[in-house]
């Protein structure tokens, strides 16, 4: 696990991505609604679930308050 300047990487992403899931759903929100949020397409926030694409760091900000959680609950560091 180490950061670059734009993406927060992690070798193991399966936790990373049960995570985004887990606290969207707590939140009751749909994948559509928070990609709406974040100003990116369905396709691209799911992405970011199934762990295909690192989420880059702005958008982790903005996911972590919509969840109201921090980095580290999302990135299970």
């Amino acid at each position: 696990m180490y950061t670059n300047t734009r993406y927060l990487f992690r070798k193991d992403k399966t936790m990373s991505k049960n995570n985004l899931k887990k606290y969207r759903l707590k939140s009751n929100l749909t994948q559509k609604q928070v990609a709406k949020i974040l100003n990116i397409t369905e396709t691209g926030y799911q992405n970011y679930e199934l762990g295909y694409r690192n989420i880059p760091y702005d958008k982790l900000k903005l996911v972590c308050s919509l969840f109201n959680c921090t980095s580290t609950d999302i990135l299970g560091f």
